[in-house]
Parts: structure tokens; C-alpha cells; sequence
């Protein structure tokens, strides 16, 4: 109900529940979800991966200029195993070494 974009005080609603109880189920249910993309992406690391592509594109939000600023980076990559299946992933965020 969530993922289809329903709210948590619909949802209680719904189920005739506690508003807390749908957040703490939603809550376990992303931690589930990042868990299992996690060890995904070990198994992809196991593959061994033939080919990297590496891309970046800068965006705006807002101002260009002055106080009000809002510069992003958007970082990309695809990576491809010896089998063909391909990966993607970004991140968004500014342009430092730890984004």
C-alpha cells in the first residue's frame, strides 16, 4: 500500500491499525529491502565485472548564482559481467570526494 503511494494514516485507516504500527512496518520493510539489494550487489562483485562506464552531468535547482545557489551533481555508472547482464547506479549530490 505504500509502494503504490497510500499514506501511513490511510493505510492505518484501511487495516484498522495503529498509524505508529504501519510506520514501523514500512520502516522494516526498507531495511528488508536494502538488505537484500545489498547482498545483490555482493553476488555482482563475485560475477567480476568486464566493463565500467562512469558518467557525470551538473544540474540546477533554483538559482544559478548567489546565496540561493543549489548546484547538483549527478554521478552514473553501468557496470556489464562477462555475461552481458548490466548494472546501473547514480548518486546525487555535490561535487566532493564523498558524494
Amino acid at each position: 500500500m505504500y509502494a503504490e503511494g497510500m499514506g501511513y494514516a490511510a493505510i492505518s485507516r484501511v487495516l484498522g491499525v495503529k498509524r505508529e504500527t504501519v510506520y514501523s512496518w514500512v520502516k522494516k520493510a526498507l531495511q528488508a529491502m536494502a538488505a537484500l539489494e545489498s547482498e545483490r550487489a555482493r553476488r555482482r562483485l563475485q560475477v567480476g565485472v568486464k566493463v565500467i562506464s562512469l558518467d557525470e552531468m551538473w544540474t540546477y535547482v533554483g538559482a544559478r548564482r548567489g546565496d540561493k545557489r543549489n548546484s547538483r551533481w549527478i554521478w552514473t555508472a553501468v557496470a556489464e559481467d562477462a555475461s552481458g547482464n548490466r548494472w546501473r547506479d547514480f548518486e546525487v549530490g555535490d561535487r566532493s570526494e564523498s558524494t
